[in-house]
């Protein structure tokens, strides 16, 4: 059977589109990014059905609902039973910082929850559905931060309540200095660890979800 003359001239012509759709492609990302355009189409359809997986648009409404409805008992609690309770401010401050890193660590996670919950009903194109790398990093970065932050919280709860024992006749007293410096420490060191960790990922594999840690930032968190 021949080949009919339109569809000799009209296979070289679709090669000649698929090569520009893939340069475009190349021209746009990052040189260290070596999809190839058919590798770039199974990350899309990987990345569609990851979206659209009941469990996951289940479990992404549950985030925000969860998140949402914890940060208004926390904000409670730190004004109106926090602030006016009789406690020494050093002990006070540290309880500040608990319950604002775990209300800022609520805020973020409920912000990433509705992009992914809002995404799928918004998004024209099954590669629109993964997660923006500059956001990604930004977004999972502050999380992790406060997350950390948070539980380190309780050891020094810890270091004041030991000196408060050792120093109980004078320590209602005291200046208010050992609580902002702990509270000090801990944000520094805490930020020292996450920029380390972040510090030299881009975030190049889609990912359909703000919680998907990159390969090397795991392992470094493992380690």
């Amino acid at each position: 059977m021949t080949t009919q003359p339109s569809s000799l001239f009209f296979i070289p012509f679709c090669h000649e589109i698929y090569d520009f759709r893939e340069y475009k492609y190349r021209s746009v990302i990052p040189l260290e990014n070596t999809f190839t355009f058919s590798e770039m189409s199974t990350n899309c359809s990987t990345v569609f059905h990851q979206a659209y997986n009941p469990i996951f648009r289940f479990s992404s409404i549950y985030q925000v609902v969860i998140s949402i409805s914890s940060i208004f008992p926390l904000g409670y609690f730190l004004i109106f039973k926090l602030l006016k309770s009789t406690f020494h401010w050093n002990l006070k401050t540290i309880f500040i910082g608990y319950l604002l890193s775990m209300i800022l660590f609520s805020m973020f996670y409920t912000i990433t929850a509705f992009i992914q919950t809002i995404k799928p009903f918004t998004s024209t194109d099954s590669c629109d559905l993964s997660v923006i790398p500059f956001y990604h990093k930004r977004l999972l970065s502050a999380i992790s931060f406060f997350l950390t932050l948070s539980t380190s919280f309780p050891f020094l709860i810890t270091i004041e309540r030991y000196y408060a024992m050792k120093t109980a006749e004078k320590y209602e007293k005291t200046p208010v200095i050992l609580g902002p410096i702990l509270v000090g420490i801990n944000t520094l060191v805490n930020f020292g660890i996450i920029y380390n960790v972040f510090k030299d990922e881009s975030f190049s594999d889609p990912s359909v979800s703000f919680s998907v840690y990159p390969a090397a930032a795991a392992q470094k968190f493992d380690d």
